[in-house]
């Protein structure tokens, strides 16, 4: 009798340590697989943000070559001097002139920004 109930409580043992042992198991592949995903969506969102950050210097480039040329007609009409007839109408041209420049700085900023992160997220 001794016997048989030690044997049944060595087979209830040895299947309590196989179940322990099956959890873990499959709770590190359950965290492995989501460790692999975290991953792969990371990767895939630093990869988007060096898209965004590539378009970003490319419009860059562009607005800062019409902000040259704003900022150079703006430059040509504040001197209104040299302007017999229609002054009036020049020095309001220079206004909007001045006004699109400040709207392209903010645009500029913002586009500068978004490099900028990407730098911080690519190091």
């Amino acid at each position: 009798m001794k016997k048989l109930l030690l044997g049944a409580l060595l087979v209830v043992g040895i299947a309590g340590v196989s179940y322990s042992s099956d959890y873990y198991a499959s709770s590190f592949y359950d965290v492995e697989a989501a460790y692999n995903q975290l991953r792969a969506e990371e990767a895939i969102l630093i990869e988007q943000k060096r898209m965004d950050a590539t378009d970003a210097q490319r419009i860059i480039d562009e607005q800062q070559r019409v902000y040259a040329e704003l900022k150079h007609r703006e430059a040509k009409l504040a001197d209104g001097r040299k302007y017999k007839f229609y002054k009036k109408e020049y020095r309001e041209l220079g206004r909007q002139y001045a006004t699109m420049r400040k709207e392209l700085e903010a645009e500029i900023s913002a586009q500068q920004e978004i490099v900028e992160d990407y730098r911080i997220i690519s190091q």
